[in-house]
C-alpha cells in the first residue's frame, strides 16, 4: 500500500460562520455526521469557514444507476437561491 494522500477529518462545528448560514438558510436547527470525506477539511485548514450539505443521498451516490430525486433537487435550487440573496446582502 502506498500512501497518495491525506484527506484531514473535517468538522465545521455548530458556530461557524458557515453552518450557522446554512442552517438557517436550509431551515435547519441541526447537522448530521457523516462518514466520508470531502474536500471541506482542505478548504478549513486554508482559514475558510466550511460547510458540506447538497442534495441527495449518500444511499444513492456514487454507485451503478445514482440518482437524486427531483424533489431534493427543487430543495437545492432554492436553498442556491437564498444563497445568493444572502451574498447580495
Amino acid at each position: 500500500t502506498r500512501l497518495l494522500g491525506v484527506l484531514p477529518p473535517f468538522y465545521s462545528g455548530e458556530q461557524s460562520e458557515a453552518t450557522s448560514m446554512a442552517l438557517q438558510l436550509a431551515g435547519q436547527n441541526e447537522t448530521f455526521a457523516v462518514s466520508y470525506g470531502t474536500e471541506a477539511s482542505h478548504f478549513q485548514a486554508a482559514g475558510c469557514s466550511t460547510v458540506v450539505c447538497g442534495p441527495g443521498s449518500i444511499d444513492q451516490a456514487h454507485q451503478p444507476n445514482e440518482f437524486v430525486e427531483i424533489v431534493e433537487l427543487d430543495k437545492c435550487m432554492d436553498f442556491l437561491g437564498k444563497v445568493a440573496r444572502w451574498a447580495e446582502g
